[in-house]
């Protein structure tokens, strides 16, 4: 009678428990500074409201699921096994681990992911589309005009997950409305290159919208962000 009373219980416990839905970024596993860490696994992640940082004991990691996640794969967690931490120095490696010193994370200790990782999707491409945008006379009304064209692979994943691949992005600012004089311009396309969309991106007003930021960051002059709706006619 008592094991079905704590099953009953344990049931009812978990119906309720709060649940979250993360897309993993990127995962690292080994000896972090052992006066921070120690042995561990580090998960970089996104809710659709918040960036994340799970930190997860090596061993714990490597008998789970966790184990054989990937990229654009989802996991769900119990929250009520995420201990937070604002340690400086826990902080301070797992970013030096992402470079992700600009970016606002919530850091947190995962707990028995054994019991608190309760689903693992894995990533799957179900269709892919081929874009091509184009503005030949934009004025931002700053006496700046620009042509700008992208052409992309956008590929439609699990969960919401969006990808540009095969990214050919060009453009050309200029102060005369005829273009005669070339203020900036840049013409780039590396096969190798993959943006993933911001599930965070700020302002939040751009609901139903995909969003990319900061494309091509390291190869252009300023920041370009790419913004599209989630219904596209083909």
């Amino acid at each position: 009678m008592k094991f079905i009373l704590t099953s009953l219980l344990l049931a009812s416990f978990n119906l309720y428990a709060s649940k979250t839905t993360l897309r993993v970024t990127e995962s690292y596993c080994g000896e972090i500074n052992p006066l921070a860490i120690g042995d561990a696994c580090i998960v970089q992640a996104s809710s659709e409201k918040r960036n994340y940082a799970l930190i997860v004991d090596i061993d714990e990691y490597q008998l789970t699921e966790l184990n054989s996640i990937e990229k654009n794969d989802l996991i769900t967690i119990d929250d009520s096994y995420l201990e937070r931490t604002q340690d400086q120095s826990v902080i301070n490696e797992v970013n030096n681990i992402f470079d992700i010193y600009y970016t606002k994370y919530f850091y947190y200790e995962l707990l028995f992911p054994s019991i608190s990782v309760l689903k693992v999707e894995k990533a799957q491409v179900s269709e892919t589309l081929k874009l091509i945008c184009e503005n030949s006379s934009f004025d931002d009304g700053s006496y700046m005009y620009a042509k700008v064209k992208l052409e992309a692979t956008l590929s439609l994943i699990t969960g919401g997950t969006y990808e540009l691949s095969n990214i050919n992005f060009s453009y050309i600012l200029s102060m005369e409305e005829d273009f005669s004089y070339t203020w900036a311009e840049a013409n780039v396309n590396k096969p190798e290159y993959i943006s993933t969309n911001l599930r965070t991106y700020n302002p939040q007003v751009y609901k139903d919208y995909i969003k990319f930021n900061d494309l091509y960051y390291q190869e252009i002059f300023g920041e370009v962000d790419f913004i599209i709706p989630k219904r596209i006619k083909k």
